[in-house]
């Protein structure tokens, strides 16, 4: 009788855990929400010690695909959790919140390799996804088990939907795209955002620091409209300039600016050194 009852015991938790793995569950949370938000994704009700594989995937404004993988031992209660659980291979290893978001690649990740020693020849193949400030990016992603597809999800990230920015032409080589703060909450301290060596301008970080509430004024050093194609012998008038074009148009007393890799040099110049002088920022 005892092993009758054993058995039947084992039987009932044989069919709960197969029961349990027939209807898996992929979230990401939040599903909607700016990129600087928490990427929390997880999986539940899978066989547990499972290996399961997730990828995640989005396209970027040249209709690229980018994907990132990761392959995670499901836990004693069937769960894949990314906040704790290591990716044992794929787009990256170890524990990352956020990683397949930023391990993102235009190749499957065993052709990383040959991808990398393909760039110094053909650099404009890039490491990163070309993004639009404005645009709502969908992530797609899907979740199987000895390829076979067990559960899928969308999530949705952006820098500055909703936003309309304003093209900026001002007195004293002022070149940029200005970003308004977003509706909600209160409005913070004007930001001039300053690109590196790769020119142009750092509209996606200006689209968010708006939507943060900090009216952003993404400024051209170079590589851009009219301004020089190298970085160097650059104004630092032209910064004096935009910072006063950016307290006249949102009324404020003072700015701040901040730049990307070589950006934050000129971005210390800019915050230093008398504007009466030209600085010139080799490579």
């Amino acid at each position: 009788m005892a092993n009758t009852l054993a058995w039947g015991t084992l039987a009932i938790v044989a069919c709960s855990a197969l029961g349990a793995a027939q209807n898996p569950q992929l979230t990401v949370t939040p599903a909607s929400a700016l990129v600087d938000a928490p990427f929390h994704v997880a999986v539940r009700d899978v066989l547990p010690g499972a290996r399961v594989r997730i990828s995640a995937q989005r396209s970027d404004v040249q209709g690229r695909s980018w994907t990132a993988v990761g392959d995670y031992f499901a836990d004693a209660d069937g769960r894949v959790d990314l906040d704790v659980s290591p990716s044992l291979g794929g787009s990256y290893e170890g524990v990352s919140p956020h990683g397949l978001w930023c391990s993102a690649l235009p190749v499957a990740p065993d052709k990383l390799a040959a991808y990398i020693a393909e760039l110094p020849k053909h650099p404009e193949l890039g490491t990163a996804p070309t993004l639009d400030a404005s645009a709502v990016y969908t992530v797609t992603l899907t979740a199987s088990i000895a390829d076979k597809t067990v559960a899928t999800a969308t999530a949705t990230r952006s820098y500055g939907a909703g936003l309309v920015a304003e093209e900026v032409t001002a007195a004293g080589g002022v070149r940029g795209v200005f970003y308004p703060a977003a509706a909600r909450g209160p409005q913070g301290v004007p930001v001039i955002v300053l690109a590196g060596s790769g020119g142009g301008l750092p509209q996606t970080q200006a689209a968010l620091l708006a939507s943060h509430g900090y009216p952003t004024l993404a400024q051209g050093i170079f590589a851009y409209k009219d301004l020089p194609t190298t970085m160097r012998d650059i104004p630092l008038e032209s910064f004096s300039a935009a910072a006063h074009w950016l307290k006249q148009r949102t009324g404020a007393h003072r700015v701040v600016v901040i730049g990307t890799s070589r950006g934050s040099e000129a971005a210390g110049l800019a915050a230093r050194t008398s504007v009466s002088r030209r600085c010139s920022i080799r490579r």
